[in-house]
């Protein structure tokens, strides 16, 4: 739906969201500053109290993978062997030599550090459907207020060296008053559902594209957040249709679903030949609608297929090599970004409001 807010047809938009093919490299240092340089556009787009909570828990995945990746290149440029590891105390593991590790540095990430791989800020509950962030004690909320102004203020005294370089994320930063820890407070608590977790990669892919199509920022730094954001977009999209379907309809989905990073594989649950909705009956449904949904259906599918074939199971927007350290090359043409920016734009709404349709159809029942 924010998304329908920006015109991907107008010739000059289409131009300014154009990719130099020859932009990409399979490196470490090029994937770190595409990431550094997405949560710098974020945290500086901040202008009110409160407006990073809007966004917090993608926002922080961002700066926990800038994190990640600032170690791993380090670790490259020093041909250092690590892990094929998200975790950080794993990576903190790897044999260093003395001081490798900027005074601090460790400290700073505990601030964001709240689970192994960053999927508390992925998603709304673990692979058993337990919340990541409930607020049953006071100890569970104090746990999920995440002080984004004490990071900064971290990273800003650490001391970039030639062993390990690192780059402040947000230097013009007025470290006192309530003012500026409310600006930056997040409480991740807050985002209990799925769809609302959407909506804040939602809001981040909009405010990025339109600096570019304003001329603020940098496309060739911002390709590959832009595709990860829209890819968990899709992903986020299609589990919590799923998660409903479940919940209120006599269809079943399969018990790894929770499990499945593969859009291709989500998919096939949502609009594949076994998915809730071929199984589900929709002759409740005009002629018109179903036409719609078919199309749609379609569309969504053929989406799918193109975003995880240059990333299957969210792994080479995020990464330049695979587990086994070998580099991988995205084959993306001059407007492969345009045209699954657009696709995702037409099938926004669909994601988002095709159970609301099927409820009102009493095709889904709310058991509430």
């Amino acid at each position: 739906m924010l998304l329908e807010k920006i015109d991907l047809y107008d010739s000059s938009n289409k131009k300014k969201l154009r990719l130099d093919k020859n932009v990409h490299k399979s490196e470490w240092q090029h994937y770190y500053e595409c990431y550094h340089y997405a949560i710098q556009r974020i945290l500086y787009s901040i202008k009110g109290d409160c407006l990073l909570n809007s966004i917090g828990r993608a926002s922080i995945f961002l700066l926990r993978h800038t994190m990640e990746l600032v170690i791993k290149n380090n670790f490259s440029r020093s041909n250092i062997s690590f892990l094929r590891s998200h975790s950080f105390e794993k990576l903190y593991k790897s044999e260093t030599p003395d001081g490798f590790y900027p005074k601090g540095f460790k400290d700073n990430v505990d601030i964001i550090d709240k689970d192994w791989d960053g999927s508390c800020y992925r998603y709304i509950t673990n692979t058993k459907g337990e919340l990541f962030f409930p607020k049953n004690t006071k100890e569970e909320r104090a746990c999920a207020n995440v002080l984004i102004h004490e990071f900064i203020q971290g990273d800003n005294q650490l001391i970039s060296s030639e062993q390990f370089k690192i780059d402040k994320i947000y230097s013009d930063f007025e470290y006192e008053g309530n003012r500026t820890k409310n600006k930056f407070q997040v409480y991740l608590y807050e985002s209990r559902y799925i769809g609302l977790l959407r909506t804040q990669y939602d809001l981040i892919i909009t405010g990025l594209i339109n600096d570019i199509i304003k001329n603020d920022a940098d496309l060739s730094k911002l390709y590959l957040p832009l595709l990860f954001l829209m890819r968990q977009g899709i992903e986020l999209g299609l589990k919590s249709n799923i998660y409903q379907a479940d919940e209120m309809s006599k269809y079943k989905m399969p018990q790894k679903i929770r499990k499945e990073h593969s859009i291709t594989k989500l998919f096939k649950s949502f609009g594949g030949p076994r998915g809730y909705l071929k199984e589900l009956d929709l002759s409740s449904l005009d002629t018109e609608a179903m036409k719609k949904i078919s199309k749609m259906t379609s569309l969504t599918g053929e989406l799918a297929d193109t975003v995880n074939t240059l990333d299957k199971d969210s792994y080479f927007l995020r990464f330049p090599v695979n587990a086994a350290g070998q580099k991988y090359s995205l084959n993306l043409r001059e407007d492969s970004l345009l045209k699954i920016f657009t696709n995702y734009q037409e099938i926004d709404s669909f994601l988002t409001f095709i159970n609301q349709v099927l409820l009102e159809h009493g095709i889904l029942v709310d058991l509430d």
